[in-house]
């Protein structure tokens, strides 16, 4: 009898678990953190743990083209190799009545892959092209059923 209670808790520890994939929603700048690092190994279906509103409809979006196109897989990979990395900047809290929001900014460095320079470039303009380049992303989240969820990202350079 005793063994069966145990083992029913420890099922229903590892449900819970799994079913968190073990992420901390407590804090908007770990959810950042988290989603950040899903993006660049292009795990969108552990993103749909992470959104709510406009930002999980983009990600079932994508998903859904994933599924559906055959190149999409090959052109999402390469396009993740283009990402060098990321660093959260700041984060901001705000209350609007009872719900709670929050701005996190981040910078990503993007490699530039480009590889096609004009043969009449000056050694000026060719000086001008940039390895990578730096991107912020701001990532509004909101506070629902007590976990901080991303609701919508804009990007600016």
């Amino acid at each position: 009898m005793q063994k069966s209670w145990f083992f029913g808790l420890l099922v229903m520890v590892l449900l819970l678990v799994s079913q968190n994939k073990g992420l901390d929603y407590s804090d908007p700048v770990l959810v950042v953190d988290a989603a950040c690092i899903f993006l660049m190994k292009g795990d969108y279906e552990y993103l749909l743990l992470l959104t709510e509103e406009n930002e999980k409809k983009k990600t079932l979006m994508i998903l859904s083209n994933l599924q559906s196109n055959k190149n999409a897989k090959a052109w999402l990979k390469e396009e993740m190799e283009k990402l060098g990395g990321y660093e959260i900047v700041q984060a901001e809290m705000y209350t609007n009545g009872a719900v709670q929001y929050a701005v996190v900014t981040t910078r990503w460095l993007i490699k530039n892959t480009a590889k096609e320079v004009s043969e009449f470039a000056t050694p000026e303009e060719r000086a001008k092209i940039k390895p990578s380049i730096v991107m912020s992303v701001d990532y509004l989240l909101k506070k629902i059923d007590g976990k901080w969820k991303i609701v919508s990202t804009k990007t600016r350079q």
